[in-house]
């Protein structure tokens, strides 16, 4: 966690029956629909992919389950066909990533070695969204969530 907070984001460890209330916590403090994935359980006023690429542009939180994390970088890893598409965890302003902390792994690459059948595609997210001009000016959730929450329960 202390990599992921250094990257921008934000973290807490909850017990798995406990995720419903830090979603609710977390999405309480934003103004706006909240989008899950279709394998969480989560009090969501949208589902993806049944609500659309509109409606997920203009929710206020996404909340996506990851396959695993690295502890060495911060990087928290998505299976696309997980969440059927990247839309879920792209679009809305902040997305939280719930992890299993049973799938934490020491760097990318342990993961990588570890599976047998990978996705054809893996996206890896470093904190939030970031990007900068030719001039250098940084500007946060551009191409991506702006504002980035793990969950981490078991």
């Amino acid at each position: 966690m202390q990599a992921w907070r250094a990257l921008g984001g934000t973290a807490e460890r909850v017990p798995a029956g406990e995720l419903r209330g830090a979603v609710a916590a977390y999405a309480a403090e934003r103004n706006g629909p909240v989008l899950a994935a279709p394998a969480l359980d989560v009090a969501a006023d949208l589902v993806w992919p049944d609500c659309g690429s509109q409606a997920a542009a203009g929710a206020a939180v996404g909340v996506v389950p990851a396959v695993a994390a690295a502890a060495q970088t911060g990087t928290i890893l998505l299976r696309a066909d997980d969440n059927r598409g990247r839309a879920a965890s792209l679009l809305p302003a902040a997305c939280i990533f719930v992890i299993d902390t049973g799938t934490i792994v020491d760097t990318l690459g342990d993961y990588l070695r570890a599976v047998e059948d990978l996705p054809s595609q893996l996206v890896a997210v470093t904190g939030p969204s970031r990007s900068a001009d030719i001039e250098s000016t940084l500007v946060i959730g551009v191409h991506g969530p702006g504002e980035v929450h793990a969950i981490l329960t078991g």
